[in-house]
């Protein structure tokens, strides 16, 4: 595919994009990692509250990968789509691997819950459990727009001719 005058454009900006769509990833990851510090994870009470706010940091890389997958897409660059497509995979299925744990861990820390907050702790539950179930979804559409995207590069990219074969030497 030719470049046009826009994407020659966007191609010379890409780089800053690029690094500042990364670092929104990381820098979600840090507070994520430091909010949930010290790192407990036999405790069911931690493991619960890891899981809980875990939603809380989602939307930041999620807003991010999309950017990612949109800007690599228009720019033809496999690299980044690749990238999206197995961290979001990865991301999909941790998610929802960590709502299985979240689940159980609520059922085993309810049982401490005074009775006149069950329905305060059940409702922060539910709310938990929708940013998760979300956002996993939101991750799987993007790694499955990336797949498209990488058949798509690949069907549009020149093949070698057929010819006949080179042969060096006698």
């Amino acid at each position: 595919m030719a470049p046009t005058d826009i994407s020659m454009r966007w191609e010379r900006i890409a780089g800053a994009v690029y690094f500042v769509l990364y670092l929104m990833i990381l820098t979600s990851l840090v507070d994520y990692v430091s909010n949930t510090y010290p790192i407990d994870p036999g405790a069911a009470t931690w493991r619960y509250g890891a899981l809980g706010i875990l939603g809380q940091f989602l939307p930041t890389p999620l807003f991010a990968v999309a950017l990612i997958l949109l800007l690599a897409s228009a720019l033809y660059q496999r690299g980044h789509v690749r990238f999206v497509a197995v961290f979001s995979a990865v991301m999909a299925l941790a998610l929802v691997l960590g709502m299985v744990s979240f689940t159980l861990d609520a059922v085993q820390v309810r049982a401490d819950v005074p009775m006149d907050q069950k329905g305060l702790f059940d409702f922060a539950v539910a709310r938990s459990l929708f940013k998760l179930f979300t956002s996993a979804a939101a991750f799987a559409l993007c790694a499955l727009a990336g797949r498209r995207v990488l058949a798509v590069m690949a069907e549009r990219e020149p093949r070698p001719k057929e010819g006949k074969p080179l042969v060096v030497g006698s």
